[in-house]
């Protein structure tokens, strides 16, 4: 059996519980599965923190006590989740530790970014991307990953009493799961639930979020308002376990993603193994992941100031696909067993924790 230390390195501060940081833990549990120890850090030191700096700097200062943290653990490897520039010691890292950046990319990377470090895409797009930019160090791609078992299709009582709790014994149930960000297009899927509404007069929506107002200052419940359909929206704020998530999951009927650019979407994938069909855009993540064209959005791109490309839709062209897709049950039926299918074949964390292996452990030892 496997007997080494793996850090798992978060790009965002281990104080807020981000979606690097969520597969982070569930990755931990599985590597101490197959008896491969790890210690999980980020910016703000070693996970749990107990005492996180008032400040998010983006200094080598931040992780001095990574060659501490080597010596200490006697790792040879760490799993980088991020970005390059949330990393910066990439360039003068302890000369043992083998790094390897958990990738994500919406273009090509600048020269030199990814220097000493192996680089493994999320995704066929990301790996693409790094392939364009010259970058020689490129593995297979690795997934990110759920718990299947945790994450998979309840039976028809349990879910009757949950729309029954939830109110929605007889409503047509659409539902987001995301960050409260301007890249979530949060507003398109409100404008979209409109329009399905001038059809399905019984439909509810659900979006669960970190946020009712952005950052940026969008409020979600005003804009529901605005687009009349604030009476039949659910916002769900807190944090839920994942068996709540799953429970929350399997009252949808269907599953809808407008996000203009996803570096991958766990909560696609998590919607996938609950057996809910998923309707999206053909974004890099959910457009390589979803396994069926039937709700695939017909986008429309635009290109930012960064030279990403971002995709848009029409809200009555979505609509009128998933109350199209809606009517044909028998095409559901088969959307969901689908979606479970291919979340348990190629996104199930311990496939991944397995593939994780496989690459790392011949340096680890």
């Amino acid at each position: 059996m496997p007997s080494y230390t793996v850090l798992l390195g978060c790009g965002l501060r281990l104080a807020r519980t981000t979606s690097f940081l969520r597969q982070l833990i569930l990755l931990s549990k599985f590597f101490e599965k197959r008896q491969v120890r790890t210690a999980i850090f980020g910016p703000d030191g070693i996970y749990p923190v107990t005492h996180p700096p008032d400040t998010e700097h983006r200094s080598s200062e931040n992780y001095i006590f990574l060659e501490e943290l080597v010596k200490s653990r006697g790792a040879r490897a760490a799993i980088l989740l991020g970005y390059p520039d949330q990393f910066p010691f990439l360039h003068h890292a302890p000369e043992t530790l083998h790094l390897y950046l958990w990738a994500q990319f919406s273009r090509p990377p600048e020269k030199g970014a990814l220097s000493g470090v192996r680089s493994v895409p999320l995704t066929q797009k990301t790996k693409t991307f790094i392939l364009f930019s010259g970058e020689k160090r490129v593995t297979r791609v690795i997934p990110h990953g759920v718990d299947t078992r945790v994450y998979r299709p309840l039976d028809g009582k349990t879910v009757s009493f949950a729309r029954k709790t939830m109110g929605l014994e007889d409503r047509f149930v659409i539902g987001s799961v995301g960050a409260h960000t301007p890249r979530k297009r949060l507003d398109l899927i409100i404008k979209t639930f409109a329009e399905i509404r001038r059809v399905h007069r019984e439909a509810t929506l659900i979006i669960k979020t970190d946020r009712i107002r952005s950052l940026e200052g969008t409020d979600l419940q005003a804009h529901a308002q605005r687009e009349g359909v604030f009476d039949e929206t659910i916002f769900i704020t807190e944090d839920l376990s994942a068996g709540r998530m799953c429970a929350l999951y399997n009252v949808m009927d269907i599953y809808l993603n407008l996000s203009e650019w996803e570096g991958f979407c766990i909560p696609v994938i998590e919607a996938m193994s609950c057996g809910i069909p998923v309707s999206s855009l053909p974004v890099q993540g959910p457009g390589e992941t979803v396994p069926y064209e039937e709700l695939r959005i017909p986008p429309r791109g635009i290109v930012d100031e960064t030279g990403s490309m971002l995709l848009e839709c029409e809200p009555e062209a979505a609509a009128e696909i998933i109350v199209d897709v809606s009517r044909n049950r028998s095409l559901v039926r088969e959307l969901s067993r689908t979606g479970r299918r291919e979340a348990t074949s190629k996104f199930d964390i311990r496939r991944v924790a397995a593939l994780w292996e496989e690459l790392i452990g011949g340096h680890a030892n």
